[in-house]
């Protein structure tokens, strides 16, 4: 038993000595080289502004970059996307649009943590489709990339409707990646307070109506996304309910509030919400929402 013991010892002492000397051979550190050489090069008016927004909060502004960069993902895609590269020269009013439409709206301790590590800046991005290429303003083509496709001549005339779709794109995409990143925490009681076993009803006069359940209307499109379980689970599932009730906040004023909120199950889970992020990351979703231009 002890000559076991006594080999097993001279084992694990040969396994360390041979360790420390393949650690005492690997030499210097080497320095890891950047994924993209800033500056660009290419826009005198924002090569500095985008060095700075690199150095402060490690995520590249890029407006120089291929195709492969754009559909460049860590994990499974479906989407893929075309571009058309915008003119340089307009740079500098496409960062002055980001911090309107979204960069404002965030603490800088919240943005050196959270912000995605590339953000693409082109004249257009295209979804690709089965039908057609069809452009977008502003798209999620990676597992921590945005993109948008705003930037040329009119990128200083675009129209307070125009900055008010991007503003509502923008912040739904954001918080998706927020999420996925699992960057931000939601209370449990958000999600206590509905019934998520049935569908619910888009009659206001039915006890199932979806706001006497506490649900709220797909924002985008307008539609009681509620009304049918998931084909899975035969239940309604609450990460729709939090994706849509997060995207209302971010999308809606408190005028086009103000009649959801009489519904005492929506009152409570909006504050839930509301409550829980100027608390834990000083984000005021409501002043989100509440933004036009």
């Amino acid at each position: 038993m002890m000559k076991k013991r006594y080999v097993i010892g001279m084992f694990i002492g040969s396994v360390l000595f041979c360790s420390c000397a393949k650690d005492s051979a690997l030499g210097p550190d080497v320095a890891l080289e950047r994924d993209y050489v800033l500056p660009q090069g290419k826009s005198p008016q924002a090569d500095g502004r985008i060095v700075d927004l690199y150095e402060k909060y490690g995520s590249y502004f890029l407006y120089d970059f291929t195709l492969l960069d754009l559909n460049w993902n860590q994990v499974a895609n479906s989407t893929s996307y075309k571009l058309a590269l915008g003119d340089p020269a307009y740079a500098g009013d496409m960062l002055d649009l980001l911090g309107e439409v979204w960069l404002q709206f965030y603490p800088e301790e919240f943005l050196k943590k959270n912000l995605p590590y590339r953000v693409f800046m082109a004249d257009t991005i295209y979804q690709v489709l089965s039908y057609m290429d069809r452009p977008i303003e502003c798209a999620k083509t990676g597992d921590n990339s945005l993109a948008f496709g705003y930037m040329n001549a009119d990128t200083k005339k675009k129209t307070a409707a125009e900055k008010l779709a991007l503003k509502n794109t923008v912040q739904m995409l954001f918080f998706d990646l927020l999420q996925v990143r699992k960057a931000v925490s939601i209370p449990e009681e958000f999600y206590k307070i509905s019934d998520y076993s049935t569908k619910a009803s888009s009659d206001p006069n039915d006890d199932d109506y979806a706001r006497k359940r506490g649900f709220v209307a797909n924002p985008q499109y307008g539609n009681e996304w509620c009304t049918y379980v998931n084909w899975q689970t035969k239940t309604l599932l609450q990460s729709d309910d939090l994706t849509y009730f997060l995207a209302s906040i971010l999308c809606r004023t408190s005028t086009q509030w103000a009649s959801d909120l009489t519904y005492p199950l929506v009152k409570e889970k909006y504050d839930i919400l509301v409550n829980h992020f100027k608390k834990e990351y000083n984000i005021d979703l409501a002043k989100i929402g509440n933004k036009t231009y």
